[in-house]
């Protein structure tokens, strides 16, 4: 069993399918949580692998972690749907400056981003996040724009540096577009020897300067 947490707004579903079409034998598991989880999911058990987004980028949130990035996400504002900003089809950063912007900090504890799209609807500030994490907390009374020069969000795929099992490995591999074609244990195939061609016999140097005679041509002329 593999099992693979992923949090809201990822969709890992070509890489599961991969997987069972390589490996149906070894069963695989999708294991969705918060963003606030991503980290302990790995070390309590619950996952192998874990598909990561910001504060994965922080100091400290590698330590004991292998962590490779994979992608960039646009970075999005939520805001109620009757908010001016919502009247753009996408927005700068200097758009917002006057806007009461929310991160974690403004929600107690670890929770999460529902608890910060609850103040959102309550008016309470606007709030930063990525686009697939937007559309993933859809509510119809609230509505996101793009931010086109704010820093975007990267993706990655993180799990323990102990761990080395050919598993994990392999959907690493999948993951990273590594075909079944390719292994990094493939031995090389030995290419079986073409017979060698005789090289063509050389003609004699009188034979090649000889020139086949022409025949006389006969113009086309009245016949007697």
């Amino acid at each position: 069993m593999l099992r693979v947490a992923f949090v809201p707004g990822v969709s890992p579903d070509k890489w599961f399918r991969r997987w069972v079409e390589r490996h149906p034998r070894t069963p695989i598991e999708a294991v969705p949580v918060r963003v606030e989880e991503q980290r302990e999911v790995l070390f309590d058990g619950r996952a192998d692998l874990c598909f990561v987004r910001p504060p994965a980028d922080l100091p400290g949130f590698k330590d004991g972690l292998h962590l490779i990035p994979l992608y960039l996400e646009t970075a999005v504002v939520i805001a109620p749907k009757d908010h001016a900003a919502t009247v753009f089809d996408e927005l700068l950063l200097a758009d917002l400056a006057e806007e009461t912007m929310l991160d974690a900090s403004s929600v107690p504890g670890h929770s999460g981003t529902e608890a910060l799209l609850d103040l959102v609807a309550a008016g309470v500030g606007l709030y930063l996040l990525p686009q697939s994490e937007a559309r993933h907390f859809n509510r119809k009374e609230l509505r996101f724009r793009p931010v086109t020069d704010a820093p975007e969000y990267p993706v990655g795929i993180a799990w323990r540096q102990e761990r080395e099992e050919p598993e994990l490995e392999e959907f690493i591999g999948i993951v990273r577009g590594r075909t079944a074609n390719s292994s990094r244990d493939a031995q090389a195939v030995p290419v079986p020897k073409q017979p060698a061609r005789k090289p063509p016999a050389r003609q004699s140097s009188t034979a090649a300067k000889r020139k086949p005679q022409n025949q006389a041509r006969r113009r086309p002329g009245k016949r007697r």
